[in-house]
């Protein structure tokens, strides 16, 4: 799962200028690219030995022979701490009327791990993708066999793909609090872009917020998401411009981040918020235990006394109204 996500993250942007020269003879104004050129049975290019005139028709002609055009890009990739480095390659050969063949990619002597080509505009194209084990320097070779506009030809175009720095790597940041970010290692100078993409993990089309930095010379970078809800949430972060003066991208990931409302950084379960529910005692049979040597509660009440001081008030009331009642007869 981690392979497929990663080749499905490798971006288009490629870096570097195609690398130009010709096999042989010097080509005249407008070639531009390294060309094998298999003429078909008219018997021309069969022999070696050939006069000077048509020796310079062969030059005139390898100029307008057709181009292939290779670009290449590197890019790196973290996926939950595992790290996937990738060289993307595209090829393309143009023609005026009709083109078919054959690609072939090699790095270091290794297929890629993906290869598809498709008719494009005014031409054939190809895509292809390697993976490597460790950044640093690697040699590209790039071949296509077939006819264009009814010329067999074999052309091909071979580059050195370097990556940047020596520990070029991407790592996600994350506070907690809804703000994410990314922190470029292992190289020294930057000139790009950032990307940073907030999904809800439970919904198809999960993108919840977006953000993208201006150009920025920052080997760090993050970005406060103040209206997102408590919450769990998957984050991508991505690079994409010059490292240590190579074009190259970088992306990284993390599932499962967790954002709560009060900052920090854990969602609140309703459930660990309810009070203790208290027992009654008769759910326990009747009993109530009480160990020797308690406590006894508080049983007592104060109104039997207050009856009985009223009743005595109220005798002695009753005993002073007598007496005064008899003094007076």
């Amino acid at each position: 799962m981690a392979l497929v996500l990663v080749f499905a993250m490798v971006p288009t942007a490629f870096a570097g200028d195609v690398a130009e020269s010709a096999e042989g003879e010097k080509a005249g104004p407008g070639s531009e690219t390294e060309a094998t050129v298999h003429r078909d049975a008219a018997g021309e290019n069969k022999g070696e030995a050939k006069d000077s005139r048509n020796h310079r028709d062969d030059v005139v002609q390898t100029a307008d022979q057709p181009e292939l055009t290779v670009k290449s890009g590197v890019s790196y990739h973290d996926i939950d701490g595992e790290p996937y480095y990738a060289v993307s390659v595209h090829a393309s050969v143009p023609c005026e009327e009709s083109v078919t063949g054959r690609f072939e990619m090699y790095l270091d002597g290794e297929e890629p791990v993906e290869l598809d080509w498709e008719d494009g505009v005014n031409g054939l194209v190809a895509n292809g993708t390697f993976q490597v084990e460790k950044p640093g320097e690697h040699k590209l070779l790039v071949k296509f066999q077939g006819d264009v506009d009814g010329e067999t030809v074999t052309l091909k175009e071979e580059q050195a793909v370097q990556f940047p720095g020596e520990d070029f790597r991407l790592e996600v940041t994350d506070d907690g609090k809804g703000t994410f970010g990314g922190k470029l290692s292992g190289v020294k100078e930057a000139e790009g872009r950032w990307t940073i993409r907030v999904f809800d993990p439970d919904e198809e089309e999960g993108l919840v917020e977006e953000h993208e930095s201006d150009a920025t010379t920052a080997l760090e970078y993050s970005h406060a998401f103040e209206g997102l809800k408590p919450g769990t949430y998957d984050v991508r972060v991505s690079y994409e411009g010059t490292l240590d003066g190579v074009k190259a991208t970088a992306s990284g990931s993390l599932t499962g981040v967790k954002v709560g409302g009060d900052g920090s950084g854990a969602v609140k379960d309703p459930g660990k918020e309810k009070p203790p529910v208290k027992e009654n005692p008769a759910d326990q049979g009747g009993k109530v235990e009480n160990p020797k040597g308690g406590k006894l509660p508080e049983t007592s009440t104060p109104y039997p006394n207050f009856s009985l001081l009223g009743a005595l008030v109220l005798s002695v009331g009753l005993a002073l109204l007598r007496t005064r009642s008899a003094g007076e007869s």
